[in-house]
């Protein structure tokens, strides 16, 4: 997996670098629209229903530029 993400551009959009001082998913996402300006629209939890279809999110934020970004926070190795 490592070798896969690293053959993966980073992104030039401004995200701002998960911190500790974001304890959680919600608070990031939250934070993001603020900080980049309001370029991003937050849409989680904001579902997409269809008649006949399961509900689901189609993704945590949208940028001006048409991203779709699924923000998760991972847990941290403990060595």
């Amino acid at each position: 997996m490592d070798a896969a993400l690293a053959n993966v551009p980073a992104s030039p959009f401004p995200f701002p670098s998960y911190a500790n001082d974001r304890p959680s998913e919600n608070d990031y996402l939250t934070s993001v629209a603020t900080v980049t300006g309001g370029r991003v629209a937050v849409l989680d939890t904001s579902q997409i229903r269809l008649p006949g279809q399961t509900a689901f999110e189609p993704c945590d934020i949208v940028t001006d530029d048409g991203r779709l970004v699924f923000g998760k926070v991972r847990a941290l190795r403990r060595t």
